[in-house]
């Protein structure tokens, strides 16, 4: 059996190869567009999915594969992303997704969905799902947060 232990959405990971403790770095909750996004000048998110997975029973070496996918008012015909999760030698795996310039053209609410499956069986199951929010930030918003700014 798979455990889903966390995931997590942030502009940066880093990995430290002598002790392999992870850094996560800048974690997204709201991307801030400034402007309204539009498919002419959509918001281009850069960041990365991040997971840790563990064996369900520490003695039973298990395989699998996970699967992420991004949900939103916007998002058509996007695949998702499909990555092992190789627990045969370890008790704890690590999957890392780098997301580099998708277009995001309209602003509310999104979710990445991370889902497993167990080596030879067909089914997914749901682990997490990470939301994120698109804000757009107008000129007029813009103006209003610099007028607030002390000199």
């Amino acid at each position: 059996m798979i455990q889903h232990v966390w995931s997590v959405l942030c502009k940066n990971a880093s990995f430290d190869v002598q002790t392999n403790s992870a850094s996560l770095l800048n974690i997204v909750e709201t991307i801030i567009a400034f402007g309204n996004p539009t498919i002419e000048k959509p918001v281009l998110l850069s960041m990365e999915v991040v997971s840790l997975w563990a064996r369900g029973k520490d003695n039973i070496p298990t395989m699998g594969e996970s699967k992420v996918s991004i949900i939103g008012q916007d998002v058509v015909d996007v695949k998702p992303i499909t990555l092992e999760i190789n627990l045969s030698k370890t008790s704890f795996h690590r999957t890392r997704i780098t997301i580099d310039g998708f277009p995001i053209a309209k602003a509310g609410r999104y979710e990445f969905c991370i889902e497993y499956s167990m080596e030879n069986e067909n089914d997914w199951r749901p682990a997490a799902r990470i939301p994120f929010f698109v804000v757009s930030n107008t000129k007029a918003k813009i103006q209003e947060i610099s007028d607030a700014i002390p000199d």
